[in-house]
């Protein structure tokens, strides 16, 4: 399990690999059964808890960045380093959520279409 002590120890190149893998997740191509829409809220779950962990790590990233620049530390280049990429990481969840939210949004759209045609 990755946590914030875990990160801060490793080298920000292998991190950068370990948020990738860990926080990228394949979005559905589309939403059309009821099996898929309930796969899709289940991975906006999963998304949302991931989303605050790691805003919580990059809140924590960002201060530490700043400590040891203050304090002229020779580590302070690889935090920002391990920061960017939390920050990365953040970035992506949030995408694959709004993605994954459109799709819903778009589904119950053509549903709402098809009762109103008549054709539901």
């Amino acid at each position: 399990m990755l946590t914030i002590d875990l990160m801060k120890t490793m080298e920000p190149d292998v991190l950068d690999k370990t948020l990738t893998e860990i926080y990228t997740h394949t979005v559905p191509i589309c939403i059309d059964t009821i099996e898929e829409m309930v796969d899709a809220g289940k991975l906006m779950s999963t998304i949302a808890n991931e989303y605050s962990f790691l805003m919580s790590a990059l809140s924590s990233f960002k201060i530490m960045t700043k400590v040891l620049k203050e304090n002229k530390d020779k580590d302070a280049s690889k935090m920002a380093m391990r920061r960017d990429s939390i920050e990365s990481a953040v970035e992506r969840l949030k995408f694959q959520y709004g993605a994954i939210s459109r799709l819903i949004t778009i589904k119950q759209q053509i549903n709402y279409e098809l009762k109103m045609t008549g054709a539901m």
